[in-house]
């Protein structure tokens, strides 16, 4: 629930997180203090309680990293790794959007977004080949390249807030075949560097794929989603 310019409301974040055999873990809702979400003049600012929501986000799948026997379960995300939103007054939850990603280290961590309309693949082919016009989104170029069930070679994300993580925990990406969607899957590079972690995330989000997007995002989404007489009240 985002912040109110005309009424006193506080940004309201709540996340949810599954296991792979739909067990649910479940964090209870937190309201982010008015001061985080507002600038200096007291206007709401813009994309705070999202950078917030990824912030803890993250911050539950660090606690499900810690969880005894979760060690070689697919810690599962539904869009990037990396914190998008960026700018001085939002650095705080940037800051810990990165800390809670670093304590997932060694585990099995990964995050999918379904049909990218980024434009990696056809800067990629510039790189290669030179200019080439117009724009391609990387879910058509990848379709027209994979087949049901393939993954491209593995990328290192071309963000500059990449250059914030730690070596070990820069953001890769490949790409997916789901049927006749195209998943751009995220992973950091202790994922990225070993290739039985790789083959492994590769495999668990195919399993979970139903009509081309994992099972366990699906309920995520529709546990966590805060009903309208809710946020009116």
């Amino acid at each position: 629930i985002y912040p109110s310019d005309t009424e006193p409301i506080w940004g309201y974040v709540r996340a949810v997180a599954y296991e792979t055999e739909m067990g649910i873990t479940e964090q209870l809702g937190q309201f982010i203090d008015y001061d985080k979400v507002v600038n200096k003049d007291g206007y709401p600012l813009k994309n705070a309680t999202d950078a917030w929501r990824d912030a803890l986000e993250m911050s539950l799948l660090a606690k499900s990293a810690a969880i005894p026997g979760w060690e070689n379960r697919v810690l599962l995300l539904d869009r990037s790794l990396l914190p998008w939103a960026i700018g001085k007054e939002l650095e705080e939850p940037a800051n810990l959007h990165r800390s809670e990603l670093l304590k997932a280290r060694r585990r099995l961590v990964a995050s999918v977004i379904s049909m990218p309309n980024s434009n990696y693949l056809l800067n990629l082919i510039r790189v290669k080949v030179g200019e080439a016009q117009g724009t391609i989104h990387d879910w058509v170029l990848a379709s027209k390249l994979l087949k049901d069930g393939e993954r491209s070679a593995i990328f290192v994300h071309g963000s500059p807030q990449n250059k914030e993580l730690l070596p070990y925990a820069e953001i890769h990406m490949f790409y997916l075949r789901a049927g006749d969607q195209i998943l751009r899957v995220e992973i950091p590079a202790w994922v990225a560097c070993d290739p039985d972690a790789v083959a492994r995330v590769h495999a668990s989000i195919l399993e979970d794929c139903l009509n081309g997007y994992p099972i366990s995002l699906m309920g995520a989404h529709n546990q966590a989603r805060i009903q309208g007489a809710v946020s009116e009240e």
